[in-house]
């Protein structure tokens, strides 16, 4: 079972790669993670009343949805325990929307 250590570890290795694929940093929520941990973090980005920020759009429209924190979380079979039902169908639909297929499906 993955842990917020995992998480956070995961999400930085993510960022870190951004530059390199033409992405800007994920400056951010970088710093929200360091604040808040990676858990309070991603649910925030993940809150249902919320669009998705304007880097998952970035990712989405330069072909990498897998590199957004929504990809990230839905590929691994351990971060969906890390999270509520609510936050992983908020995560799944804009990915379903934006034509990706994640690993966990409700």
């Amino acid at each position: 079972m993955a842990t917020e250590s995992d998480l956070k570890c995961a999400l930085l290795d993510m960022f870190a790669r951004y530059p390199a694929l033409g992405f800007r940093p994920a400056n951010r929520v970088v710093g929200m993670i360091k604040r808040r941990g990676a858990v309070k973090a991603v649910e925030r980005l993940l809150d249902p009343k919320k669009e998705p920020q304007s880097g998952f759009k970035d990712l989405v429209k330069g072909g990498k949805p897998e590199m957004t924190v929504e990809g990230l979380i839905l590929a691994s079979k351990g971060f969906p325990t890390l999270f509520q039902r609510e936050h992983l169908l908020v995560a799944y639909g804009r990915l379903t929307k934006a034509g990706y297929t994640p690993r966990w499906r409700p």
